[in-house]
């Protein structure tokens, strides 16, 4: 590869090969009719016919040149082949420089009248060459170097002083002109290398100023498109609907807000791989674009969070259609191996007019109605309404005030005790938290829930619920009762983002207590999405930990999943319990409930037990536990003590 230099070099001898043979035309014209002159003069004064055949050979010499000018230039030798060009050029100028040469040496005497006329001549024509070939000087001293120094000969040996004083002339014109030559070709090359780096500069800053303009433009797409989708990304989302809805508000035009959050997708992408999730992502993209206008923007926000920002005329509604539309699609039958069909979308819908609520606010509902569409079963569209507004504050009042509580332990562990049905003796208790705000009021244990999904805080819910128990668990240990099993809930949406095992595990060992005593209760949504949950039960299955599914029945359970996990009671469901004994569909379900249950070596508990002739049923069929309000409600820990005291007391058994 030519380096920096060597390209320079290459660029300027073409530029000067390139003058040289675009002036060569003229030349030889020149050239012929000069030698036809000094032939005619030559002959008239001398008879001598000599002089046309010297002429002939001038015309065929140049004849020949002007066929290589020709060819060099269709060849394009100027580019291709610089060093043939140089050579043949030259060559030339050293034939035809030659032939001139024989004027003054054979075909002319110094002593004739011609002489003076000879004289001239060469000199002209040498000038002339020098002129026409400053850019390469070679050129040029190759063609009038033979002739001037063939002259400068005969006149200095001559023997007579006048042409010895004009050979000296000649010399010293001849010098000249190789002295000038050289200087004319450095001055050439001077003025066009400065032109060269001018133009380079020129050149260099022009291309600079394009990439800096490429550069600007992507980083431009960088910084607002998702390189995954080739969506919208946050911040341009963040910027157009902030625009947007900074418009007229007299315009009686709204803005409405899609939020788009495809369903189950973290199973999709834990059981299938990030390739096929990406997929999905790309696939669910494609029906935004298919489904929206072109003047909506279509935005990924993060993982698989959508939106969708309508404005104009009738924005409402044309964000319902294409609500509507995108569900229709998405729920089509799914087609066997592709994932991408089995995938459901849960859609929050806010409108407002223009100038009427900032950006986060409208995110917020359009958030919270999403919120809401999967609260309710998912593959839905919710609006945004006065009922939801409500829950959002709520929802806000009670996330605002959640980390303090915790940290201050304003929300406490109550415990719901668990009986035996055939004599109401009390053998354990679930924890249940319990908050109670002075200005808020109560928050429900959802709430609670919910507000630590959102805010990341679900390991610390659990720990204190934990801790809690554990203590219950020593109190009773001082009492005398070591059998008592205490459980704590987890929920499923602590699973694969923290690990709910290592705080068990942690707990159990700063509190001294036997993983056996504490029994883990997860839900049926948890063994739903099993491979993100398997790491962690597994972890509690082999430290010892009793594990529980809460509400079983409302879900769909693989029982092969259930000996696997190594599972030790199962929990029916309050829907199934309450009003029992006037069911007999309900007694038939948790008849076949137990049934399954004593095959398979696992305790049944049934929740929401609260009547007498709904006990009497289930202790009928063959279900040994039950847990509500029955046997008690949740109570704090002194409470559940006392319980716990009163049941022992019950069947002649101290606890001193």
């Amino acid at each position: 590869m030519e380096s920096a230099p060597e390209k320079f070099a290459d660029r300027l001898r073409t530029v000067q090969l390139g003058l040289v043979l675009s002036g060569m035309p003229l030349t030889l014209i020149a050239n012929c009719f000069v030698a036809a002159s000094a032939s005619v003069v030559m002959w008239y004064s001398d008879r001598n016919d000599e002089i046309f055949w010297w002429l002939g050979a001038v015309v065929v010499l140049n004849v020949l040149r002007s066929l290589m000018v020709l060819v060099a230039r269709l060849l394009n030798w100027v580019e291709v082949r610089r060093s043939l060009l140089a050579a043949t050029l030259v060559g030339g100028s050293l034939a035809s420089g030659g032939l001139w040469a024989l004027l003054p040496t054979v075909l002319s005497d110094v002593g004739k009248p011609t002489s003076a006329y000879v004289t001239f001549i060469l000199a002209g024509v040498s000038a002339g060459a020098m002129i026409q070939s400053v850019p390469y000087k070679l050129n040029a001293q190759a063609f009038f170097g033979p002739p001037m120094i063939a002259l400068s000969f005969v006149l200095l040996t001559d023997g007579e002083m006048v042409q010895f004083i004009v050979g000296i002339n000649v010399v010293l014109l001849t010098l000249i002109m190789f002295r000038g030559g050289r200087a004319a070709e450095r001055g050439f090359l001077k003025t066009h290398a400065m032109a060269f780096r001018a133009t380079s500069l020129a050149t260099s800053l022009s291309q600079a100023n394009h990439d800096i303009s490429r550069s600007n433009h992507e980083l431009e797409i960088i910084a607002t498109r998702d390189p995954l989708t080739d969506l919208a990304n946050r911040s341009l989302f963040n910027d157009h609907l902030s625009e947007k809805l900074g418009g007229d508000p007299d315009d009686g035009h709204a803005v409405a807000l899609l939020v788009l959050d495809i369903d189950l997708f973290k199973t999709v992408n834990d059981t299938f791989g990030h390739t096929v999730g990406d997929t999905v992502l790309v696939a669910f993209a494609r029906v935004l674009r298919d489904a929206c206008s072109k003047g909506d923007l279509i935005a990924r926000l993060g993982g698989d969070e959508f939106a969708v920002v309508v404005s104009g005329p009738e924005a409402e509604a044309r964000a319902e259609a294409i609500a509507n539309c995108v569900l229709a699609i998405n729920g089509r039958s799914p087609k066997a191996g592709d994932p991408t069909s089995m995938i459901g979308t849960s859609i929050g819908l806010a409108v407002c007019r223009r100038g009427a609520e900032t950006a986060e606010q409208l995110f917020s509902n359009a958030d919270a109605a999403l919120y809401e569409a999967k609260a309710q079963g998912r593959r839905r569209l919710q609006r945004f309404d006065e009922t939801l507004r409500a829950m959002t504050g709520r929802r806000h009042e009670v996330e605002t005030r959640l980390e303090t509580a915790l940290s201050t332990g304003e929300i406490k562990a109550f415990f719901q005790p668990q009986a035996l049905l055939s004599d109401r003796r009390v053998v354990g208790f679930e924890t249940l938290a319990r908050w109670l705000h002075p200005d808020i009021g109560p928050v429900a244990p959802d709430e609670i829930v919910n507000a630590a999904s959102r805010l990341h805080l679900l390991d610390r819910l659990t720990e204190i619920m934990a801790r809690s128990a554990c203590e219950l668990i020593h109190r009773l240990d001082d009492l005398g009762l070591g059998d008592t099993i205490v459980s704590v809930n987890v929920s499923p949406r602590e699973f694969g983002v923290t690990s709910p095992a290592a705080t068990l595990i942690r707990v159990a060992a700063e509190t001294g207590i036997a993983p056996e005593r504490l029994e883990v209760e997860i839900t049926e949504e948890t063994l739903l999405d099993a491979r993100m949950a398997a790491v962690d039960l597994s972890l509690l299955d082999e430290a010892g930990f009793p594990i529980a599914v809460d509400d079983f029945g409302m879900g769909h359970s693989s029982l092969a999943y259930l000996l696997k996990l190594n599972v030790s009671r199962l929990k029916i469901d309050r829907s199934f319990v309450d009003g029992i004994a006037d069911s007999s569909t309900n007694r038939a379900l948790v008849s076949a409930l137990v049934s399954a249950g004593r095959a398979l070596s696992i305790d049944i508990i049934a929740e929401g037990v609260e009547r007498e002739a709904d006990c009497e049923v289930l202790r009928m069929l063959g279900c040994r536990y039950g847990q509500g309000f029955l046997f008690g409600r949740a109570m704090s820990l002194a409470e559940a003590l006392a319980c716990f005291e009163q049941s022992e007391k019950g069947r002649g058994r101290s606890t001193a």
